[in-house]
């Protein structure tokens, strides 16, 4: 499902915003990255007041829009820097793309309306997105 969407989002030419998205998932998916995974990517968000937008994209409604703005409340400069950092943007720019793609992503990972209990939600993201390209 998550290879449907992105390769909806991107088609099957590499573009820049594949490289935020292999970066950004490896990043706030990988449980020992600077968000701790999914449940400490979408913790952060929660206890920043985005509960109720990140909670839209796990469950089965429509999934509510996020600003750049919010993501980079949600994540904090920290983070966002990092993120921006390891794929040669602005954190500007990084957060929008974020916005754009975070919520999809998500979503798809979250088929059943719940976070699964698999750990290495990185890996499945990036192996994915590798046969985009």
């Amino acid at each position: 499902m998550l290879k449907d969407l992105l390769q909806s989002i991107l088609g099957r030419a590499k573009t820049p915003n594949s490289s935020l998205l292999e970066s950004g998932i490896k990043m706030l998916l990988n449980p020992q990255g600077p968000t701790g995974g999914l449940p400490g990517l979408l913790d952060m968000f929660q206890k920043k007041g985005l509960g109720n937008i990140v909670e839209s994209w796990i469950g089965m409604g429509p999934n509510k829009k996020i600003s750049a703005r919010k993501v980079k409340k949600g994540l904090g400069p920290d983070v966002l820097g990092q993120i921006a950092g390891a794929v040669g943007l602005p954190k500007g720019a990084a957060s929008s793309q974020l916005a754009k793609y975070l919520p999809k992503i998500i979503d798809k990972l979250t088929p059943q309306g719940q976070i699964p209990k698999e750990t290495n939600l990185a890996d499945k993201g990036l192996e994915l997105l590798k046969g985009l390209f």
